[in-house]
């Protein structure tokens, strides 16, 4: 575990978090996810039932491979029980092609074809991108970056069937627009909208007194990194182009820097083809932070 927590700190030391609050964040992911080697109910959330396997086949396992130790545990792309990965969410050495070969090996009874590791955004790239962590610190915001025309105001209930025809109206238009994202882009869902709702974290974003898009931010963690985490942002299509999305953010960033002091930073996850997120975080002051990347043995 001190060897995990030592190779991860040097790994990661980038991020800006204080080193003490990293350590902490670190530590407390690494007990997580051991306990998760030995926690029934963790195992009882995959799909051992429709693939006929021992529930027990599904919890994390720690194995030792050349001498290095890795947090390994199942995962599934998209939730498609046809598409199974491994994801090594600890480990106290750099990935090799021999590692993940001999790691794949150890998971056959699943039958991955990839393993997922996580990465610092300016690593060489490895195999393919799966998903690209921004984030920002909370506190990193001047009075400059206001912007009087726009503001926010959290939703109700009754702002609830207009979100739902918000949210479809935008992931259409992107979709038309970047068709390649059909596979795995998908909209909030009312369940989605109705838990932002009770826990205050849903946000209608108005401007002139008009409607014109929403934005969710939850407190959550992005892999071992816990802040406030843009689950959902939308811009009505006719409003687009303007900036609005990245003004909302860098509102969003100052009005959470006051009313959450525990949380250090505003985190979320883009697909690399999403290019038009990418620019909206970057233009709100997010950089990019880490990588998922997919290896295959």
């Amino acid at each position: 575990m001190n060897a995990m927590l030592a190779y991860m700190l040097s790994l990661y030391q980038h991020i800006p978090l204080p080193p003490e609050k990293l350590a902490i964040q670190l530590n407390e992911w690494l007990k997580m996810q051991q306990s998760w080697c030995s926690d029934s109910e963790f195992s009882a959330r995959f799909p051992w039932r429709e693939t006929g396997l021992p529930q027990s086949t599904f919890l994390q396992r720690q194995l030792t491979v050349r001498g290095h130790h890795f947090i390994t545990g199942p995962r599934y792309l998209g939730g498609d029980i046809h598409r199974p990965f491994i994801d090594v969410v600890a480990s106290d050495a750099d990935m090799t092609h021999d590692i993940a070969k001999a790691i794949l090996q150890e998971w056959t009874l699943l039958n991955p074809q990839s393993i997922r590791i996580l990465l610092p955004a300016h690593s060489p790239c490895r195999g393919s991108t799966d998903q690209l962590i921004y984030a920002a610190p909370l506190n990193a915001l001047s009075n400059a970056d206001s912007n009087a025309d726009l503001l926010f105001t959290a939703a109700t209930k009754e702002d609830i069937s207009w979100c739902l025809d918000t949210l479809n109206a935008s992931y259409q238009q992107t979709l038309r627009v970047m068709p390649e994202l059909n596979t795995h882009l998908f909209p909030a869902d009312e369940d989605d909208l109705h838990g932002w709702l009770l826990s205050g974290a849903l946000y209608l974003l108005i401007e002139g007194n008009m409607r014109v898009g929403l934005i969710a931010c939850e407190s959550a963690s992005v892999a071992f990194l816990k802040g406030m985490k843009i689950a959902e942002e939308v811009i009505l299509p006719r409003y687009r182009g303007r900036g609005l999305a990245a003004q909302a953010q860098r509102l969003l960033r100052r009005h959470l820097a006051q009313c959450q002091p525990d949380a250090s930073l505003m985190t979320g996850t883009i697909l690399p083809a999403n290019l038009a997120s990418i620019k909206t975080a970057e233009r709100a002051g997010r950089t990019c932070i880490l990588k998922y990347q997919f290896l295959t043995a």
